[in-house]
């Protein structure tokens, strides 16, 4: 196909035509390579990643190397729900109101909430350390006890040389 080099050069409706399915073509081509080799592979390597997981937890291990490919490890975390209920929803409103920070946090999404939470747990062991009393049982009105939960991370080897 003669094309013209420039991404400004006219071109005529045929060439556009080309273009067009060219475009085409090769998106047919990516979602075909998809569907046979990359969702295929991505599942499998989810599935791996579960059993690793798994028998890490179960042998109390932190993390595991493997000479030449890198180091699998484990890392602890928790998440909290935005609040489902009316009631729990309106209690906290209400205290975020009452910190000043609402019309910051009304739209709050699922990530902002967590960020957030995990915020206000550092502010608070913070206080602890600096001999402020704290309450020991503290919890963020309308946010359900978090939910711990551990994810697989991998670290590639570095070649060194």
């Amino acid at each position: 196909m003669n094309m013209p080099d420039t991404d400004t050069a006219p071109v005529t409706v045929h060439q556009l035509t080309e273009l067009c399915a060219e475009a085409c073509t090769l998106k047919a081509a990516i979602e075909a390579a998809t569907a046979e080799w990359i969702t295929p592979a991505a599942t499998r390597l989810k599935e791996v990643e579960t059993k690793i997981q798994a028998h890490m937890e179960q042998s109390e291990l932190e993390k595991f190397n493997v000479k030449g490919y890198g180091t699998f490890s484990l890392q602890s975390n928790f998440s909290v729900k935005v609040p489902g209920s009316e009631e729990h929803r309106a209690a906290f409103f209400a205290y975020l109101k009452e910190l000043g920070i609402f019309d910051s946090m009304i739209t709050v999404n699922s990530n902002t909430l967590n960020a957030w939470y995990k915020q206000e747990l550092q502010t608070l062991a913070a206080k602890a350390e600096a001999g402020e009393d704290v309450d020991p049982d503290f919890k963020i009105p309308g946010i359900e006890d978090p939910k711990d939960y551990n994810t697989l991370k991998f670290r590639k080897e570095t070649k060194r040389g």
